[in-house]
């Protein structure tokens, strides 16, 4: 067995490169073929690379990275390939759902080919491992990206300080969303917005607490909503998310879906896996795949 290693040195703090030598100098029959990501959404071209060499009934591949490394791997991944995947990122969202904390269990996992079906979420932009969200998760990451304090902060070891800091500014500063949401052909309005989020995992922004009941181990997609409100009844509701206290909310509303359709009323920034794009239109289904695990 041949073993391919896509990782993002740059992700998190940046323990890609000691991992590797740690699984080379633990596994010397395995002889890994090192693939490093060089700049932003260079996955693509990276996994595009690997599959060139990639022999699928005898190869297997390790991912190394955050959770932007990781959908975005797997949107060029071909569904039928199994992989394996060990954190090295900031937020770890995908890693903490599926509780992957050693490395040597997915070593073995992947040595003995041993593979789990999980669910993860197909949109129109590609994978989507943890959530896709709109309003005020995705005006935080907006908001961070490429900031100056944001970098000063990370080079001080505060680097989620910035989102506290950004998440204040959100909090006063953004305007409602209205949407038309289509839920397993069932359709749906809902104006003036604070908060959506579309996930298959428990978890966003490095542990808050999407919805308790989502799973990737479940081929089901939950829909988490709140509208904008008084200021108050922001904070409430948010508070509500951080404590747990989702179910007994009056405030957090959710449901269920199997294919989501959202078309906001204008362009908007869309946060997917610590990653924002803008879009007016956002399509989601959900795959199977198959991890080392």
């Amino acid at each position: 067995m041949k073993l391919f290693i896509l990782a993002n040195p740059q992700a998190g703090s940046q323990g890609a490169q000691s991992l590797i030598q740690e699984i080379s100098d633990t596994y010397p029959q395995l002889v890994p073929t090192i693939f490093l990501t060089m700049g932003v959404d260079d996955e693509y071209s990276q996994i595009q690379a690997i599959l060139a060499e990639f022999e699928p009934d005898q190869d297997a591949l390790l991912i190394l990275g955050g959770d932007g490394t990781l959908s975005k791997a797997l949107t060029a991944l071909p569904e039928n390939i199994p992989f394996a995947y060990f954190p090295t990122g900031s937020g770890n969202d995908f890693a903490r759902a599926l509780a992957i904390k050693d490395i040597r269990q997915v070593m073995e996992a992947l040595i003995e080919k041993r593979t789990t079906p999980i669910t993860v979420l197909q949109s129109n932009f590609g994978v989507v491992v943890n959530s896709l969200d709109l309003g005020f998760a995705a005006q935080v990451i907006s908001y961070s990206e490429g900031s100056r304090t944001k970098r000063w902060l990370k080079t001080v070891g505060l680097g989620k300080l910035a989102y506290l800091l950004f998440g204040l500014r959100s909090l006063f500063g953004q305007s409602p969303l209205s949407v038309q949401v289509e839920l397993d052909g069932e359709q749906m309005r809902l104006d003036r917005l604070f908060f959506l989020s579309l996930a298959n995992n428990p978890y966003f922004g490095g542990g808050i607490m999407i919805w308790p009941d989502a799973s990737p181990f479940q081929a089901q997609l939950h829909l988490v909503w709140f509208a904008t409100g008084s200021l108050f009844y922001r904070i409430t509701a948010l508070l509500e998310m951080i404590f747990h206290r989702h179910k007994s909310s009056k405030i957090i509303q959710h449901c269920m879906a199997k294919e989501v359709t959202v078309i906001a009323d204008e362009v908007i920034a869309i946060q997917i896996d610590g990653e924002v794009v803008e879009a007016r239109e956002i399509v989601l289904n959900c795959q199977e795949r198959r991890m080392y695990r």
